[in-house]
C-alpha cells in the first residue's frame, strides 16, 4: 500500500527520500514525481528520477495519486502547482525556501539578498490553494552573511530544508504535528 509521495527535484528530494527509505518505509510504499526537467542524470545535484529508478521506487504522475486516501504528499522543489481539491488526502506538505510569510513563490535565493535581509529560513507548511500560504508546521531561520551569494543561500536552503524534513517526518507520519496559521504581517 502506498503511504508517501515525494515530488520535486535535487538533493533535498533525494536525501529526504533516502532518509524515509532507510528509516520509515519500504520501496513499495513510496512513489515519486520527479520534476518535468529531470533527465535522470546526477550533476551538481542529485537526480530524483535516477535515485527512484535505481531504488525500484515507482514513478507516477499527480493524476495517479489523487485518489489514494491518506497519502502523505511532500513537495520538495516541485515544479507544479498543487490543487488540493483533486486529492482525497489532506496530508499535503511543502518545504519552502524562505522564512514565511516573507518571500512566497520563486526567486527566494536572490530576493532576500537584493533586499539586504539579515536572515532567511526554510519553512515546512501545509499546502493549501494559495502559493506558500498554508499553515506553518516548523521553521528554521539562519543568518545571511554580508558576503553570501544566491548560491550560498540556496545551499543553506538545501541543508536546512533537509534538516527540517528529518526533524518533522515522524510527527507528519503519525499525524500528530501542530500548525499555526500564517500571518499577513511581512507577507510578500
Amino acid at each position: 500500500m502506498i503511504k508517501i509521495c515525494i515530488a520535486g527535484k535535487n538533493n533535498i528530494a533525494v536525501n529526504s527520500l533516502q532518509f524515509i527509505l532507510k528509516n520509515y518505509f519500504e520501496a513499495d510504499q513510496i512513489v515519486v514525481i520527479p520534476n518535468k526537467n529531470d533527465k535522470g542524470i546526477d550533476s551538481w545535484q542529485k537526480s530524483l528520477l535516477k535515485f527512484a529508478l535505481d531504488s525500484n521506487i515507482k514513478i507516477v504522475t499527480l493524476d495517479e495519486i489523487y485518489n489514494i486516501e491518506q497519502i502523505i504528499f511532500f513537495s520538495l522543489e516541485f515544479d507544479q502547482i498543487i490543487k488540493i481539491e483533486n486529492f482525497k488526502s489532506d496530508r499535503l506538505f511543502n518545504i519552502h525556501f524562505s522564512a514565511l510569510p516573507k518571500y512566497k513563490g520563486v526567486f527566494t535565493s536572490i530576493t532576500p539578498i537584493l533586499n539586504n535581509e539579515l536572515e532567511s529560513g526554510v519553512t515546512l507548511h501545509r499546502i493549501d490553494n494559495g502559493i506558500d500560504t498554508g499553515n506553518i508546521i516548523d521553521q528554521h531561520c539562519f543568518p545571511i552573511d554580508i558576503n553570501d551569494t544566491a548560491r550560498d543561500l540556496y545551499f543553506n536552503y538545501l541543508k536546512y530544508g533537509e534538516s527540517i524534513f528529518k526533524k518533522n517526518i515522524q510527527t507528519i507520519i503519525n499525524n500528530s504535528y501542530k500548525d499555526l496559521k500564517q500571518t499577513n504581517i511581512n507577507s510578500s
